[in-house]
């Protein structure tokens, strides 16, 4: 059977061998020149690296981001040109504000005197509540009371409640929290040193940093000092800032910040190369960004971004007004309503910048903030 087979297909292709030949070498040809144009078509092989997302690129594109959203938006920066030298601290009551310097505290605008004391250290809150440190001891400024009185605790590196009734201080690995309105105190002690502590604006709760080893950890405590959650994250990360209710905060690391969450959510984004961060959250979504760098002169400016807990930033401005450039050792902090960030100048005055488009902010010497509109060089 099989050679019957065998001799009908000799036979026939004998006589037509030629054609055969032909449309074999043709059938070849052919399927070379398919393999070839499918190769084309196909996108680059695993071995091409794949582009980096915006996410993980703003090193590369921060030169880019736009100083607004649009040419219609501009954002406006100015000086609180009353005020005496050098600031060493200020504190907002709706849109009023009141400073320090190392000989008292002042109105400002007006420079009306609010305490008359030459200053050793001073550590301010929101409403105009402060620590004062004089002749080696602390004593609590209660505007609203218009008083000033001795504290007799052994404080070493204290911060006041923003109603002023509780202050919250560390030492080593120890953090203690004294309830001077109802004589309660509390401490902890934690198994690696304390970084840095926070009190929670619109609740109870307390946030603290510890660092030990190849972690840095950030726990969220509740009024009675009992440790509700820890998160842990690279040791270089230290804690910036925390939004209002205490959910979101921000870690820094040179030119790297983390937006994370105690749900678990975490963002980060790259500034300019060897760049210093300093951050503020103006309520639970958005916060600023102050970003120090030396530009290709070798000068030490500053930018200022307005940027959210999903990672998006635009640039408002810039240090290039502010003679000595802006003081990092003295807090941000914003106005009642959040519309207003505030910082101090290097042995300077106090400045402030709108977050607002299109309104130029005023402090004036009346002591009232004024804003003015502005039409945007776009328009």
């Amino acid at each position: 059977m099989i050679n019957k087979i065998k001799q009908k297909i000799i036979s026939i292709y004998l006589p037509r061998r030629k054609f055969f030949n032909a449309l074999g070498i043709s059938l070849v040809f052919l399927l070379i020149l398919i393999l070839i144009l499918t190769k084309n078509k196909k996108g680059p092989t695993k071995s091409t690296p794949e582009p980096q997302s915006q996410k993980t690129s703003f090193s590369q594109s921060n030169t880019e981001i736009p100083y607004t959203y649009n040419e219609r938006e501009e954002y406006y920066i100015n000086q609180i040109v009353t005020n005496l030298i050098p600031v060493t601290g200020y504190s907002w009551n709706g849109d009023k504000l009141i400073y320090s310097t190392d000989n008292g505290i002042y109105e400002a605008g007006t420079n009306t005197p609010v305490v008359n004391l030459g200053i050793e250290s001073i550590k301010w809150s929101d409403s105009f509540n402060a620590l004062i440190k004089s002749n080696g001891k602390w004593s609590r400024l209660i505007y609203s009371e218009n008083r000033n009185e001795d504290i007799n605790l052994p404080l070493n590196n204290p911060i006041l409640s923003p109603d002023g009734n509780k202050i919250l201080d560390f030492k080593n690995n120890q953090v203690f929290l004294y309830d001077i309105k109802n004589n309660i105190n509390h401490n902890i002690k934690f198994d690696e040193p304390v970084e840095n502590i926070f009190f929670v604006n619109n609740s109870k709760d307390i946030i603290v940093s510890t660092v030990f080893g190849e972690s840095t950890y950030v726990h969220k405590l509740d009024s009675s000092l009992i440790n509700m959650v820890t998160l842990n994250f690279d040791k270089e990360y230290r804690l910036s800032s925390i939004s209002p209710t205490g959910n979101n905060f921000i870690l820094v690391h040179q030119n790297q910040l983390i937006i994370a969450s105690f749900e678990g959510t975490v963002y980060k984004d790259l500034f300019l190369n060897k760049s210093e961060l300093v951050t503020l959250f103006r309520n639970n979504q958005d916060f600023v960004v102050v970003e120090k760098y030396r530009d290709n002169l070798g000068r030490v400016l500053d930018n200022i971004y307005l940027s959210d807990i999903l990672n998006k930033r635009i640039k408002i401005s810039d240090s290039k007004p502010i003679t000595n450039r802006i003081n990092y050792n003295i807090p941000l902090m914003k106005n009642g309503s959040g519309v207003i960030i505030s910082f101090a100048e290097n042995k300077g005055k106090i400045w402030i910048v709108s977050l607002k488009p299109n309104l130029y902010p005023t402090y004036s010497t009346s002591g009232e903030l004024v804003f003015s509109n502005l039409k945007p060089k776009g328009i």
